[in-house]
């Protein structure tokens, strides 16, 4: 699939992530989601992040595959210190199955593109309080090579 293919994709999707017990808010790339803003806002927090660990480069895993991954990416999260929330990926259409990911608060765009290149993703949000979801593509060469097979 071609960048322009995965680019439309995923300005399609609706990310969406459970902030507390009874207040989720979905992000649209492009859209300013003002529900973040006030939680953000609540707890002095100015930056933050979506990405998930799953479907490396939008190919479909098993899914004890993706919940290793999933698992690997929490605890790299977590030893970062940055608050974490728990989110979904989802395809508005239905043909893709939802990707658990994580709204990652106080992450900075390096630290969020380094975890995303490190966990083979396409692509990953990042915004800032006040302002639009935006889509980062992660380069290429960032990006582990893919395995080879003996």
């Amino acid at each position: 699939m071609t960048r322009a293919e995965l680019e439309a994709i995923y300005r399609r999707a609706a990310y969406r992530v459970q902030l507390e017990e009874d207040l989720a808010v979905d992000l649209v790339v492009g859209a300013r989601c003002p529900g973040l803003d006030q939680w953000l806002s609540s707890r002095g927090a100015r930056s933050w992040g979506f990405l998930t660990a799953v479907n490396p480069g939008s190919r479909r895993l098993a899914e004890e595959e993706n919940r290793i991954r999933l698992a690997r990416l929490v605890g790299r999260l977590r030893e970062s210190g940055c608050e974490l929330r728990a989110g979904v990926g989802l395809d508005p259409a239905g043909e893709w199955p939802p990707e658990p990911s994580f709204l990652v608060v106080g992450a900075s765009a390096e630290a969020l593109a380094a975890w995303a290149a490190e966990f083979d993703q396409a692509a990953f949000l990042v915004g800032t309080l006040g302002g639009p979801p935006q889509l980062v593509f992660v380069e290429p060469a960032a990006q582990a090579p893919p395995a080879r097979s003996v």
